[in-house]
Parts: C-alpha cells; sequence; structure tokens
C-alpha cells in the first residue's frame, strides 16, 4: 500500500481513495491513516461498502 501510495504521489496525486467490503478489510485502512468516509449499504449478504480517504503528505511525494 505504501508504494502505490509513493507511486500515486509522484504522478501528481494528492488524495488516494479505497474501498473495501465489511466482511473483507475494514480494519487494515484506518492503521495506514485512512479515514472512512462512507458505508454504503445493499451488499448481497447483508455487507457493506466502506469507502476510506487519505490525503497525502510531502513525505510520499
Amino acid at each position: 500500500m505504501r508504494a502505490a501510495e509513493t507511486e500515486a504521489a509522484r504522478r501528481g496525486c494528492t488524495d488516494m481513495i479505497v474501498s473495501t467490503y465489511s466482511f473483507q478489510a475494514p480494519g487494515f485502512y484506518p492503521r495506514l491513516g485512512y479515514r472512512e468516509r462512507a458505508r454504503i449499504q445493499g451488499v448481497p449478504g447483508g455487507h457493506e461498502d466502506v469507502c476510506f480517504h487519505k490525503r497525502l503528505s510531502a513525505a510520499e511525494v
């Protein structure tokens, strides 16, 4: 994930947006500095699509 952030910053991106399902890895992204921004209900099986955002810092550029 860090490599993806570094490459995104190198290409001029200022933000990263990722999503995962509630049954996959929603606890993974906050440990990397991502903030939960939305939960979209209606995923089959009673799950949710969880969306995260992170502002890339100058250190990643």
